[in-house]
C-alpha cells in the first residue's frame, strides 16, 4: 500500500462514499484509488 497522509486518506474515503451516490469514478477500491488517483498524479 502506498503511504498516504491523513488528508489524502480522508479524501479517499470521501470519494468512495460520494461515488456511491454519484458516479464519479469507476475505480472504487481504496488501494486502487491511492495508486491510480493519488500516486500517479503526485510528483
Amino acid at each position: 500500500m502506498v503511504i498516504m497522509n491523513e488528508k489524502l486518506l480522508k479524501y479517499r474515503d470521501f470519494l468512495i462514499e460520494e461515488n456511491k451516490k454519484i458516479n464519479l469514478t469507476a475505480i472504487t477500491e481504496p488501494e486502487e484509488i491511492e495508486i491510480k488517483h493519488f500516486k500517479d498524479s503526485l510528483p
